[in-house]
């Protein structure tokens, strides 16, 4: 059986096993080229075994790659009738494609 993780990104929790992709918001990288990832707030692990659950975080480690960066464009728009208002706001969001190679 596959090791599982739930870890802590940018304050959102995911469950993860080795392989997995996951989508996040933008977190602050070193540099602008870094690839490779340590993720070290891990809340829960399991290898088929043993369960551990951490108070908060864990020892445990998770090792991953940006794939790719996701920017994605959401458009709203406010409407009301017979006065002939209409107001369209939008804004950008920005996004990590992570893929989990490792679980220490």
């Amino acid at each position: 059986m596959n090791k599982i993780a739930v870890i802590e990104i940018g304050g959102n929790q995911f469950l993860v096993t080795e392989g997995s992709k996951i989508k996040t918001k933008r977190i602050k990288l070193k540099n602008k080229d870094q690839k490779e990832i340590e993720i070290d707030k891990v809340l829960l692990f399991f290898d088929g075994k043993d369960l551990k659950i951490g108070t908060p975080y864990l020892e445990n480690k998770v090792i991953g790659e940006i794939l790719k960066e996701i920017k994605e464009k959401i458009v709203v728009g406010k409407f009301k009738p017979k006065t002939r208002y209409y107001k369209k706001i939008g804004t950008k969001l920005y996004f990590y494609e992570i893929l989990i190679k490792q679980i220490i």
